[in-house]
């Protein structure tokens, strides 16, 4: 008999408004208190911009309602898209990546009236910022992201210190039947004009504390077609177990 299940749309609700702000990129998971916890990168100015920060909300009824956004991340770089699971002991893994631009880069996203605003924000970014939440190298006006996960063995309520970790993509890692923790993401974008750069399978068998890079795949393979350069582009992947031991990863073309 198929496992297959049809979801059924009980009902629709906005559950955060942040007025002339921007929100993107949320993920959520089940805390092993029954809470539902969303992630997501929240007070923004826009889709890029250096203001990010790392939030999380949490309902105590299956959704219905919403308490109020927790702040969990706020480095001095822009604080992107937010993932979220929990290991079969309960710790929850929260991941995110941190991203930044040269000065005249950013600035050329500013909104009118908002340029005083972002220079402000981006002046006061230093090089120890750059060089300890980003990567040390920059390429066509970006530095190296920086991939992160943090855990918490209390349902969210408190968290550890950063971990650097080998990939990024927005909805982070997931827990195997086998109790590892699998993350399949891109180990940057710097490489995008000249086709160099790879999407990384890591595990962890301490429940985060620790990844390895167990497997990768050029994310810019050839093709064919209208891409430019004659390169694919993938990014943003995500991968299920399907079955016991059988994975399956897709990717954003």
């Amino acid at each position: 008999m198929s496992r297959s299940r049809i979801a059924e749309v009980i009902s629709t609700q906005v559950i955060c408004k942040q007025p002339n702000r921007y929100i993107g990129w949320p993920t959520i998971a089940k805390a092993p208190n029954g809470e539902l916890l969303v992630v997501f990168s929240g007070d923004r100015d826009a889709h890029v911009d250096p203001f990010g920060k790392t939030l999380l909300m949490r309902s105590r009824d299956d959704g219905r309602n919403w308490d109020e956004p927790e702040l969990v991340n706020d480095t001095p770089l822009d604080d992107r898209d937010a993932g979220i699971c929990i290991c079969g002991d309960g710790t929850v893994i929260l991941s995110w990546f941190t991203s930044h631009y040269e000065d005249e880069i950013y600035m050329g996203w500013a909104p009118s009236g908002q340029e005083a605003r972002w220079s402000e924000k981006i002046r006061s970014v230093g090089t120890a910022d750059i060089q300890q939440w980003a990567g040390q190298t920059v390429l066509n006006g970006r530095y190296a992201l920086g991939h992160w996960t943090r855990r918490s063995t209390d349902n969210g309520r408190t968290w550890e210190d950063p971990v650097r970790v080998p990939p990024s993509t927005p909805h982070g890692p997931i827990v195997l039947s086998d109790g590892r923790l699998m993350y399949v993401g891109i180990e940057g974008n710097q490489g995008r004009k000249i086709g160099q750069g790879s999407i990384l399978a890591a595990e962890s068998l301490d429940q985060g504390r620790t990844w390895a890079v167990i497997g990768r795949t050029n994310m810019y393979p050839e093709y064919r077609g209208d891409a430019p350069g004659g390169r694919s582009y993938l990014t943003e992947p995500h991968v299920v177990e399907v079955a016991p031991g059988r994975l399956l990863a897709m990717a954003r073309y």
